[in-house]
């Protein structure tokens, strides 16, 4: 009995997809930690709120990103993504 093992190309895909997928985690978790050391130097109570938000939309991204996903789902991410690309 032989093991099967995927073509080249779908491997390929997952470790870009597992890629982009790290480059977005650590990117959001940045601007996360950016927005929060600089509130407390921000005069303006509008401005503080608004870098409180986006630190909040960052850490929730980075939670959503942290979860385990199926291989087919990172997959299928990956197609949309390229789909997208190709029509921009």
């Amino acid at each position: 009995m032989s093991a099967y093992l995927p073509p080249t190309r779908d491997i390929r895909e997952r470790l870009d997809t597992a890629q982009l997928l790290s480059r977005f985690h650590h990117g959001e978790r940045a601007l996360a930690l950016a927005c929060g050391r600089f509130i407390p130097f921000v005069r303006r109570l509008e401005e503080k709120a608004e870098l409180a938000r986006t630190a909040w939309e960052a850490v929730l991204a980075v939670a959503r990103m942290s979860e385990p996903v199926q291989t087919a789902d990172l997959h299928r991410i990956w197609q949309r993504w390229r789909a997208a690309q190709a029509r921009a």
